[in-house]
């Protein structure tokens, strides 16, 4: 029986890209993207907005490109399948995460240089690139 992997996200870097290098020198950057959805209360007729956090991995030339052109508040898409990962935490507790592996991805929006970063914890910011 064949299964499936697959999940695609699109929203705003929460922090800029940092490349490290791997044993074997791949290149590699972790980064997490918010990704906001507004609703209206039916009781209230208030609009609520949620934002649900991702943390994607690039590997090689992805991750050098990202690491290159795209700072916190830009506005990405991404391919990939979830991987998850434990680890012990700074208290010795055992901890689970969850990851995309990115195997494509799309720059859709980035500020030009020097226009400083945009704050992901504003909805506004948020909403402007999406």
């Amino acid at each position: 029986m064949p299964y499936l992997n697959k999940i695609t996200v699109m929203g705003n870097l929460g922090k800029d890209p940092e490349l490290r290098y791997l044993p074997d020198s791949t290149a590699a950057v972790s980064v997490p993207i918010a990704y906001s959805e507004k609703r209206t209360d039916k009781q209230t007729g208030e609009v609520k907005e949620s934002i649900e956090w991702f943390s994607a991995l690039f590997y090689g030339g992805a991750a050098e490109a990202v690491h290159r052109y795209m700072h916190k508040g830009d506005c990405i898409q991404v391919h990939g399948k979830l991987r998850t990962r434990q680890y012990v935490d700074q208290q010795n507790r055992p901890r689970t995460t969850v990851e995309i592996l990115v195997s494509e991805f799309q720059m859709i929006y980035t500020k030009p240089k020097g226009t400083g970063s945009t704050d992901v914890n504003d909805p506004d910011s948020i909403h402007q690139h999406l």
